[in-house]
């Protein structure tokens, strides 16, 4: 189960992601660092 911090954190992970896609940037890498990103949180 997900504490309202950590699902807060991963939103705002995914939006951060979302913006770097629409810079056109290697989709692949983008997709590893947000779950990179994920884990860490």
């Amino acid at each position: 189960m997900f504490s309202l911090s950590k699902l807060n954190d991963i939103i705002s992970i995914v939006e951060d992601t979302r913006r770097t896609l629409e810079r056109n940037v290697n989709l692949s890498l983008t997709f590893t660092v947000m779950l990179l990103k994920i884990q860490e949180a």
